[in-house]
C-alpha cells in the first residue's frame, strides 16, 4: 500500500520495495526497481492464494454472519438477507460494527428489520444494545435515535431495494458464497458489499491498494496515474476507497 501525500511519496526502501535518488528531497522519486510480471512497477506485488491467506480469522469475520450456515443454502432465506442489510446500510448514523453487532445478537438483517417493525421497534432495538448491558462489555452501543433511523429505514424497504436494483447493483453479505474469500479472512470484514461491474475482479490474483490524500500536488496525480497503469498492465487490480484526489487519479489511470 503506497499514500502519495501533498508533498509526494513517503516511503522507505524497506516498507516499500522502491528506492529514490541519492540526495533527492521529498516528493522527488526515483525509478521503481521492482519487476513484477515483467513489467517495472513502484510496489512488490506477491500473489495471494484465492482460497486466502494463511493467518487465520480471528473470528470477528465469523461472528458477522451469525447462521451464515443455515442461509447459505437457502436462496430464498440469502436474498432476505441481503434485503435486509440494503436497508440497514441506508442509515447513515449506524455504523458497520454496531450494525454487525446488532444482526448478530438478533440472528439475521431480516429479523432487525421485524424487530423495527413492532409495535414497540426502536425501544426494543435500543434495549438490544443498551448501555447498561454488562453481558457485552466493550460492544457498541445502540443509541436511541439511530434505533429511531433504522424504523423509518425499515417502513421504507421496499423503495431502498427498489433504487438499489434500478441502480444495477449486486448485493453480496457476508454469508454469500460469492463474497471475496480473503476479505471474508480479514478481522472485521464488511458485511455488505455493493458491486457493479465484474465480480471475478474481488478475488483477482493480484490486488493492489493505491491510496493517498484527496488534495494531491500534479506530481502525485502523475505518479498515482503511472503506478496504476503498471499494475493493471501487469494484470492487477488497483483497489482503493474510490476518495477523490490520489484514488481517483490511480482509477482513471
Amino acid at each position: 500500500m503506497i499514500g502519495v501525500g501533498r508533498l509526494g511519496p513517503r516511503w522507505t526502501r524497506e516498507e516499500a520495495g522502491l528506492w529514490a535518488e541519492p540526495g533527492s528531497r521529498a516528493g522527488v522519486v526515483g525509478e521503481p526497481a521492482v519487476r513484477v510480471a515483467g513489467a517495472r512497477l513502484g510496489v512488490a506485488v506477491r500473489p495471494v492464494p484465492r482460497d486466502g491467506p494463511t493467518v487465520e480469522p480471528t473470528g470477528d469475520g465469523e461472528d458477522l454472519a451469525a447462521g451464515g450456515s443455515e442461509r447459505a443454502g437457502d436462496p430464498a432465506r440469502l436474498a432476505a438477507e441481503r434485503h435486509g442489510w440494503i436497508v440497514l446500510a441506508s442509515v447513515t448514523s449506524l455504523g458497520p460494527a454496531t450494525a454487525a453487532t446488532l444482526v448478530r445478537v438478533v440472528g439475521s438483517a431480516r429479523a432487525v428489520l421485524e424487530i423495527a417493525l413492532g409495535p414497540r421497534g426502536a425501544d426494543e432495538l435500543a434495549s438490544l444494545l443498551a448501555p447498561a448491558d454488562t453481558s457485552r462489555p466493550g460492544e457498541p452501543i445502540l443509541e436511541p435515535s439511530v434505533a429511531a433511523a433504522i424504523v423509518d429505514a425499515a417502513r421504507s424497504a421496499a423503495s431502498l431495494v427498489a433504487a438499489v436494483e434500478a441502480a444495477g447493483l449486486e448485493v453480496l453479505v457476508i454469508d454469500d458464497p460469492a463474497y471475496p474469500t480473503r476479505l471474508r479472512a480479514i478481522e472485521l470484514p464488511p458485511p455488505v458489499l455493493f458491486v457493479r461491474g465484474n465480480r471475478a475482479a474481488l478475488d483477482a490474483e493480484r490486488s493492489v491498494a493505491v491510496v493517498g490524500t484527496r488534495r494531491p500536488t500534479d506530481a502525485g496525480r502523475r505518479f498515482a496515474a503511472a503506478l496504476a497503469g503498471a499494475l493493471v498492465r501487469s494484470e492487477a487490480v488497483v483497489v482503493s476507497g474510490l476518495a477523490i484526489g490520489i484514488d481517483g487519479a490511480a482509477h482513471a489511470a
